[in-house]
């Protein structure tokens, strides 16, 4: 019985001893249980990256806005095709009252032009440039300047001889002699009109009457010719270079004479033996013949 009440005594302190000491019961078993049952309740759960979209994303392009200009817009070089025109000819005016400036243009450097051939016999000398188709009997012939047969030169020549033959014709008349003759008189300037020839026997004398650019045109339709031993003279400032003789046809010259003046005939221009000209002389369709003769191109004027 005794016993039995210290067991009971016993089991009584025991548990309440127990019961006085729940920490320590309590924390051992909290941290074994806590540790053990952290270990197996509360299991991390492992992180798992986002898994990327299969779908590629979706771009939206880029619109870009043209922005407007604000300095000066750059123009595009265009190619204008090229178009060739020929250029027209155009025949110069001329005054139609006396002086003409220059009526000859570059033909007065030319000191013969034929359109067809020019030739010599004997020793002729020409002192200054020449135009022409053929040219024989130089040499022994001498000609003092270039020869031109199928050049430039010679192309704006014959062009400017035909324009003289109109420049020289615009000036109305200013004498119609009733006499073929003209030798043995003295002309002053004017311009003189002949019906059909004219011809010089004896001395023909141009006065200028002091004036340097005065000039003289013996329009003649038909031919001219000059007696032997005949000249024309100049007198009181008259020039070579300002005197032209426009024939219709044939200019032909005697022997020995003095001859101061340009002659344009329409055809041919043949000079006998001894005659100098003082002078240029054009045959526009025909031959320029010499026999022993001394061609000067007059340089007076200038042109």
């Amino acid at each position: 019985m005794v016993k039995e009440l210290k067991v009971k005594e016993q089991q009584k302190n025991g548990k309440s001893k127990k019961g006085k000491n729940p920490k320590k019961g309590g924390k051992k078993g909290g941290k074994k249980g806590g540790k053990k049952g952290g270990k197996s309740d509360t299991k991390k759960t492992p992180v798992v990256p986002p898994t990327a979209p299969t779908t590629a994303p979706t771009t939206t392009p880029q619109v870009t806005t043209p922005q407007q200009a604000t300095g000066t817009p750059t123009t595009l070089a265009t190619t204008t095709p090229v178009t060739t025109t020929e250029t027209p000819t155009v025949t110069p005016t001329f005054s139609t009252t006396l002086p003409i400036a220059c009526p000859l243009q570059s033909a007065s450097k030319i000191v013969v032009v034929g359109s067809a051939t020019v030739t010599s016999e004997g020793l002729s000398t020409l002192n200054g440039d020449v135009v022409a188709t053929t040219i024989t009997g130089f040499p022994p012939g001498i000609v003092n300047g270039v020869i031109h047969t199928a050049d430039a030169v010679a192309t704006q020549a014959t062009t400017d001889l035909t324009n003289a033959f109109t420049a020289l014709n615009a000036p109305a008349c200013t004498v119609t002699p009733t006499d073929v003759e003209l030798g043995g008189t003295t002309k002053a300037p004017g311009v003189y009109c002949f019906d059909a020839s004219a011809q010089i026997t004896g001395d023909l004398t141009l006065d200028a009457g002091g004036d340097a650019a005065a000039q003289w045109i013996f329009k003649i339709p038909s031919t001219l010719t000059t007696a032997d031993a005949s000249n024309v003279i100049l007198t009181n400032g008259a020039l070579a270079c300002n005197v032209f003789f426009v024939v219709g046809s044939s200019a032909t010259l005697g022997t020995t004479n003095i001859f101061n003046g340009n002659i344009l005939a329409s055809s041919s221009v043949s000079l006998t033996s001894g005659t100098t000209v003082n002078g240029n002389l054009y045959a526009n369709t025909g031959a320029v013949t010499f026999i022993d003769n001394t061609i000067n191109s007059p340089t007076e004027c200038g042109c």
